[in-house]
Formats: C-alpha cells, structure tokens, sequence
C-alpha cells in the first residue's frame, strides 16, 4: 500500500499528544492491580527485573487449585490478599469504543468515553492510519477507567472494575447481511477484515517498549454467524429454526482457510494481539471453544498466538456436553481455552481433575498463560515505573477523540447514488427531514457500549430500550437544522412518547405518513433517514428480510409518488445491508449509506450532506448489497465458495439469487477521479519477493475530495484446476486527499500474500501463471490493469488442522 492512507490526519497527533502526558501516579486510584502491598514486593513475582516465564511461574506455585479455578473465570470474585491478588474482570468490551461507565475526574468534571462508528463503516475508510488512531483512543480510555477505578456500572450484573484487557474487535465475516451483528464486524471480506483488526489492535496494545497498553482480544473464533433464525427459504429445510446455541456449521477446509480463520490470522501475525474469544458455534460438529485443532494447532502451533483465550459468555454451558460440566470444563481445558465466561470452569474444573479427565499441569499452563499476558500490560510492576499507569479520566471523551469519531464517519459512510447532482444539498433552500431516523441519538451509537453521555438513567426502560442517556449527542435532525436552512420535520411512523431510544422502525401504522408528505410538499428538497435499530438486528436477533421494517417503505414512496420533481435524498442507517430495490426505479436521487454513525455521526452527516469544507470525504462498500430476493439464500449453509446453493460474498456469489444492487468497493464522491497506470504492464514474482504496481491518481473535479484506490487481484492464466477460483479479491487500498485539479502517486505492494489462492485442503499456494491485477476508484470508471508473472507453484502455508 502507499503512505498507508494518512488522509486528514492532524487530529491523530493531536490525540496522540494530548493522551500520553503522563502524570503523577496521585492523580489516579488503582485497585485492580497486583503487587500493591509493600510487604509482598521481596516475592519473586513482584520483582520486575526477573523475567515473566519466573515470575509466572512463582505465583501460580503459590497458588492453591481453589484459587486457581477462581482466576479462570471472566470476573475473578475472589481476591487473595496474601498473594496480594485483586478481584480482576476481563469482561470489558471494546468493539468500537470503551465499554465503561463515565468517568469522574478529581474536580468534579465528567468524561464519557467515545464511541466511534460500528466497524462495518469503519472498514469503509480504507484508511489504516485511521483504524490505529482508534484503537489508540480505546485502549487509552479503557486504562483510564483502570487507573481511577471505573466499572462497567451501569450494565446489570456488571457493576465490577475495569481491567488491563478489552474484547475486539469482532472480526467475524459478513457472510449474510440477515446476521443481527453485522454491525459490530468490518466486513464480508477476510483480507479487509485482518488489516482492520491489526490496525485496531496495534493501537490498542501500543507501541512502548516495555508494556502494552491494553490487552486486545479478537472476537469470536470462528464461523460464528447466525444468532435465532428460522428457515424460510422455502427449500428443504423451511420451518426449522436455527440458534446459536449448539448451532454447527458444515465448513470445507477451503472456506476454513480463507474465509473463517485469515483474518484472525492476519490480526495475530501482523499485530501479536494476546486474546482471543472462542465462538459459541461448532465446525463440523466439534465446539469452537473445545476445538483444539482450532485453538492449540492452529492458533497456538501454527500461527504463533501467545495469548489467552476465553470464552464466549455461557458457551461451555451451550457446548457439546451442556449436561455434564464436569467434562465440558475437562474438554475445553484440553483444548487450550484459559478463561471461562459462565460458571462451567467454577463448578466443573476440580471434579474433572479429581477424575483425571485433565491435569493441574494443564491448568497452570493455561493460568500462565493468562498471567503471562497481564504481565505484559504491567499488571504486578510498580506504578511509578510504568507509561500508562497515570493515565487520568481527563484523557476520556477529549476533543481530539470526538474529532476523530467525526472524521472517521466521514471517511466511511458511502455516497452510493447522486443523480442529477441532488447532492450537496443546497444552502438557502427549505428542506423537509423525514424518517424515524431523523432525530436518532442512542441509534447512532449502535450497541456494545455502557454509556455515552453523563445524566440519569431512565428506569421506565428496560436497558436495550434506550434507558441510558443520549443528551450529549447530536441527531441529524438536530444538525441539519443549526446549519439554519429551513426545516420542516415528520418522522412519518407512530411513535409512543414513553419510548425515547425506540425509534419505532418496526411500526406499521401508517397514519403519520400523510403528516410526511404534507412536510415534503412544502419543502425545495427532501432528505429521509430511514432504516433498523436494535429491534431489529442485534446479538440474539437475526432478520428474516432484507428490505426496510415497518412502514418505512411505504413512507418513502408516498413521498415520492406525490413530490416526484423534488429532489429526495434516502440516509440509511444500518448494520446489514438494505436491500432497496426500488433504486432500480429510481425512488431516491440520492442515497447514502451512513451504517450506525457513531457519537458524532450526526454532526458528520449534516456535514457531508452539505458538502462543506473538508467534508468531501466518503468510502467505499466493506460489503456487496445484495437484492431482497437473496434471502432464498440458507442462512444455514456455512459454505462460501462451494456447496451448491449459498455462494456468498463478492467473490465468489453467482447472481443466483439476483444480481447485487451495489458491488463491494463501490462507492461515489462529490468530485471526480481519473486514474493511470504508471508501471511497467509486466512484472514477475516468486516466494518471498515482491514487485509494485504503481498510478497516478487525479482530482478531476472542481472541488477537494478524496480517493480510495482499491486493487484486486482478478485472475490467472492457466487456471488452477479443480480448487474454488475467486472472480476477483482484494488485493490492497489507499487513500489520499486532493485538492481540485491536484494528483499524487500511489503505489502498491504486490508479493506472495496478495497472489495466494487457497486449495481444497485449505493450504495456501504460490500458483504458476500470469496474474492480472485490476486498480479501482469504486465508481464504475476503467480500471487499469498489471500482469504479474509467477514462474513455479509454491506452498506459502499448510492448514495445520
């Protein structure tokens, strides 16, 4: 890649200045941390100087099987004040922002975490820079809470400290935009996927020397894609309900290889991330958290991970022995799972040893594991010697990290239509903001966060509902009008006022839609703000359709049927993608895809609509849109480039269900683009060396935008015979900002990984012939193309299974 896409990214140093100043260890209240207690720092565990493997290794001596099992739980309930252990939780999430409560600093000043995006538009950015300076931003703010206590207090049954440690990013693969957390992933693309999550890890963890700053684990080790559905495809199977719960995925090694495990590969290869969560899902019948050809052969062997591992929470109970604990926690200790979230481990681990069904070596090679890592984060060493100890709750919710909240919206929502330049909007004329969107808060910030803005809860709501605060965040509505153009506003849906938080997208009253038309006919132009909340998609919950829920599409075309000379502009807001087919009839002028958009997502929104300066930003698909009609498609089917029925992805989907409303990696701007190869058409590679190909990339337009260049491999000659061929795969991205009229060189890496193909024993191979690579703007234009020659097939890595 080149540069590695440092576009607008001034407000990055600034966060990065503002964040490491330490101070003096007396402005903050650590509790959670070993080794506090004077009297125990002669004991070799204590001692900072010796190396981990003996410092480990003395503590665990130390320890009694009791209070071994203890520690192998996600929240440690028992402390040992002789060993000067603490209760420690590892149950932080940190998906797309700090999963704490806000923070109160030493002179009554409060400071709520940021929460950025969810990961599907913070893929769209094409940006690594950009992924880094997040996972900066959480892994400070989680070691904030560390450092002054904080908890997760305002989540039922999780009112506990915050620890060292962080679960995400989640990079599970979109493989079906009805999967409820498709939000909370990056993307339907592995190789996309890997790099966000290395990106986001390296941030997390840093860059000291000495410490990590915070331990990231990679979520959900794997093929874990489907939470509650039921089979209405009409095919074989209609009727059946799936669940998550002992759910077991039929997966070729193929698919195994590069769909399910590369991207955590990537993440751990690339980043060293310590942690990683075992799914709830079984491959072939064996539970992913008691899968040891998963977790010790392939990830610990194989790989090279050097982490922990825990589990999903309740997984071991829902495993292949829910019945008997005793075994699964026997099982899934065998199968190198270190941390239990549940009561499995508590209430079967000591039986099992007394069994002889495992061992106390095994235990403690899996406690050392987990103490080993904790180490690392400075866990047991003096305060005063460590960077990220002094980390204060003023370092939360700073300016700098809403300003990159708001750039990171910018940078990954996606203009996908702009028909007769509707867009930007235009100042001075009146505008009619429709939807049950329009005035979204606690929306924008998706889920998988504990608070966002300081204030009450509302105890009238139950706590998916909208019962923590939402006054610190700005709707689009709210932004759209400060910009002080006229607005005529009607949600155009039924919505109790006792349900704040609950947008009511899923109402099927219909009789606010004239109120909405009525607002339409007064207006120059009309934008909606239409899709789901987590009513509809979310951990647990899996949709059956693709389309619009309630009466959002009756809505909009209402509006269009009697306004259709106004220019109408659609905002969606989701986490899978919508399938609306309408746009083949051209029901919208303009449409954006603004995924969940974060904290600052509305202010990013009413900015891009505008197009105001440095606002010109725009991403590109991390996802195909497929058409509603591809929920024919089985859910069930874990099978991705083979299997009949269920090809999925850009890569390998055959348009049996439809063709896709937009490809991945498309994507529009308010300028536009020309892009010209400037490498020479041949070039060749072998294992372990690699070749560029090189452009120059041109603003064409008459305004500052930037470009997102994508490169795809696309193709060989011969073609290997009898293994799945990808119609095309990601192969690299950039992007750089320039202004009008302006152009920069871009150049990209080509070598052994952007070549491999994956064969049927799920090994990854150099393969003979001449490739050809395709560079791409993401908006239909001609794409120059390189052919780079491999001379001899060679193995790049074995599945170790």
């Amino acid at each position: 890649r080149t540069r590695d896409n440092m576009a607008s990214a001034s407000f990055v140093f600034l966060f990065v200045s503002m964040t490491t100043s330490a101070l003096p260890p007396n402005n903050v209240n650590i509790t959670m941390h070993g080794c506090l207690n004077a009297s125990l720092l002669s004991l070799p565990f204590c001692n900072p100087k010796l190396d981990t493997p003996t410092r480990v290794a003395d503590l665990v001596k130390r320890m009694t099987m009791d209070e071994k099992i203890c520690f192998m739980s996600k929240t440690a309930t028992c402390s040992v004040d002789r060993l000067g252990l603490p209760v420690y939780n590892w149950g932080i999430e940190d998906d797309h922002g700090a999963g704490t409560e806000c923070l109160t600093d030493s002179k009554g000043g409060v400071h709520c975490p940021t929460i950025f995006p969810t990961l599907n538009l913070v893929a769209g950015s094409f940006n690594s820079t950009l992924w880094e300076a997040i996972g900066k931003v959480i892994g400070t703010e989680v070691r904030a809470a560390n450092n002054v206590g904080g908890t997760r207090g305002r989540h039922p049954g999780n009112n506990v400290g915050i620890g060292v440690n962080g679960w995400g990013p989640n990079l599970n693969i979109v493989r079906d935009p009805r999967w409820g957390r498709c939000s909370e992933v990056p993307s339907e693309d592995s190789f996309l996927s890997g790099k966000v999550g290395a990106a986001m890890v390296k941030g997390m963890q840093g860059n000291d020397e000495k410490y990590i700053l915070l331990l990231a684990f990679l979520k959900h080790v794997t093929a874990y894609s489907l939470e509650n559905w039921m089979d209405d495809t009409g095919g074989p199977n209609n009727g059946t309900k799936y669940s998550r719960f002992g759910f077991s995925g039929t997966i070729n090694r193929h698919d195994l290889a590069e769909t399910y495990l590369e991207q955590y590969r990537i993440a751990i290869s690339e980043a060293n991330a310590l942690g990683m969560m075992c799914s709830y899902s079984a491959i072939n019948g064996t539970a992913s958290c008691e899968n040891s050809h998963l977790l010790n052969t392939w990830a610990r062997s194989s790989t090279g991970f050097k982490g922990g591992v825990v589990t999903d929470c309740g997984a071991l109970a829902m495993s292949t022995e829910p019945s008997n604990m005793t075994l699964s926690a026997a099982k899934a200790l065998e199968s190198g799972t270190d941390l239990n979230c549940g009561r499995v481990y508590q209430d079967g681990l000591k039986s099992a040893i007394a069994l002889n069904l495992t061992g106390e070596a095994t235990l403690d090679a899996s406690l050392t594991r987990t103490f080993s890592i904790l180490m690392q984060a400075g866990y047991f060493d003096p305060l005063e010697n460590q960077p990220f100890a002094s980390i204060p709750a003023e370092a939360v919710g700073t300016s700098a990290s809403h300003m990159l909240a708001k750039e990171t919206a910018l940078q990954g929502m996606v203009l996908l239509e702009n028909k007769k330049n509707v867009l930007p909007l235009k100042k001075g004329k009146s505008i009619a903001v429709l939807g049950p969107l329009a005035n979204a808060t606690l929306a924008l910030a998706s889920r998988y966060y504990d608070a966002v803005c300081p204030g009450p809860l509302n105890p009238k709501l139950p706590w998916a509902k909208g019962q923590r605060p939402s006054g610190c965040i700005t709707s689009p509505l709210a932004a759209l009008r400060a910009r002080g153009d006229e607005i005529f506003h009607s949600s155009g849906v039924v919505c109790p006022e006792d349900r704040p938080g609950d947008h009511c997208v899923t109402s099927e009253d219909t009789s606010e839609i004239n109120a909405a038309v009525a607002a339409a006919k007064k207006a120059d132009q009309v934008v909606m703000f239409l899709g789901t909340d987590h009513n509809v998609e979310t951990e647990g919950t899996d949709r059956q359709t693709l389309t619009l829920p309630g009466v959002q599409q009756q809505l909009l075309d209402a509006v269009r049927k009697e306004v259709p000379n106004t220019p109408l502009t659609v905002v969606l807001m989701n986490g899978g993608a919508i399938a609306l087919d309408c746009v083949k009839t051209d029901c919208v002028d303009g449409l954006v895809e603004s995924f969940f958009a974060g904290i600052e997502g509305g202010e990013a929104i009413a900015c891009a609509l505008y197009g105001e300066d440095g606002c010109n930003k725009w991403g590109k698909l991390p996802v195909t849109v497929f058409p509603s009609t591809f929920v024919k498609n089985d859910m069930a089917n874990m099978g991705v480039s083979s299997g009949g029925s269920g090809l999925r992805t850009y890569k390998y989907y055959n348009n049996e269900f439809g063709d896709p409303l937009y490809n991945f990696g498309y994507g529009l701007s308010y300028t536009t683009f020309s892009l010209a190869s400037t490498s020479q058409r041949f070039a060749s590679v072998s294992l372990g060396s690699n070749t560029t190909i090189k452009a120059t990339v041109k603003n064409t337009g008459n305004r500052a935008g930037d470009a997102v260049v994508l490169m795809f491999w696309s193709g060989v000659t011969p073609e290997p015979s009898g293994i799945p061929i990808p119609a095309s795969k990601l192969a690299g991205y950039t992007r750089v900002s320039l202004q009008a009229g302006e152009e920069k060189d871009v150049t990209f890496t080509v070598g052994q990984e952007q070549l491999a193909l994956v064969d049927n024993n799920g090994d990854t191979l150099l393969y003979k012939g001449s490739h050809t690579f395709k560079l791409s703007l993401g908006d239909g234009s001609d794409s120059p193309s390189q052919q780079v020659s491999v001379y001899n097939t060679e193995t790049i890595r074995t599945l170790d299974w």
